[in-house]
């Protein structure tokens, strides 16, 4: 009995089953070196966001992600639930805090009202308190970086996300984007 190839994660479809368990729902983004889908895991029935390497050169990056992602248990940062290798690509299956970035979102609605402009900037700032109980520079902090959901709750909360360049060495002046860089750099 020939066996049918495993789906390279890159060309999967909706629907598609890859990795063994997990059922494409969507493409939710894509980065210089990933990208990144919702899925949904049989085990549990339950979405996910799946990161994917796009090429071996950017494995690495992937891997000292999550290494740093383990380190971490904050609601306002993505999880980490497991890593894996899908068609030989390093993948990362992370929790799904919600279904748009603040920057789709800030696209889509404009100027947030004073109350939720006051708890996103809450919910930043707890992240960034536990990165820096951490001692981990996220080197990327950008509305394309941080998602907006409401996973289970009725109040809508941030979640930072893609921690790529965190073990980036601080020397590296040129990382992240250019725009949210500090400009004292």
């Amino acid at each position: 009995v020939a066996q049918t190839p495993e789906i390279d994660p890159l060309e999967a479809r909706k629907t598609d089953v890859i990795g063994g368990d997990l059922t494409v729902l969507s493409v939710l983004g894509y980065g210089a070196s990933s990208c990144v889908l919702q899925v949904e895991r049989a085990s549990d029935r339950r979405a996910y966001a799946l990161k994917i390497s796009l090429a071996p050169e950017h494995d690495e990056r992937l891997v000292e992600e999550a290494k740093l992602l383990r380190e971490l248990e904050h609601p306002r940062i993505v999880r980490m639930v497991e890593q894996r290798s899908i068609a030989d690509r390093t993948c990362l299956l992370l929790t799904l805090a919600g279904d748009q970035t603040l920057q789709r979102y800030l696209a889509r609605e404009g100027t947030v009202s004073l109350d939720y402009a006051g708890r996103f900037g809450e919910d930043l700032l707890e992240a960034l308190e536990k990165l820096e109980d951490k001692k981990i520079v996220h080197r990327d902090i950008k509305p394309a970086n941080v998602v907006v959901g409401s996973p289970g709750k009725s109040a809508m909360h941030l979640t930072l996300f893609d921690f790529s360049l965190g073990l980036a060495p601080l020397s590296e002046l040129g990382v992240g984007t250019a725009v949210y860089r500090d400009p004292f750099l």
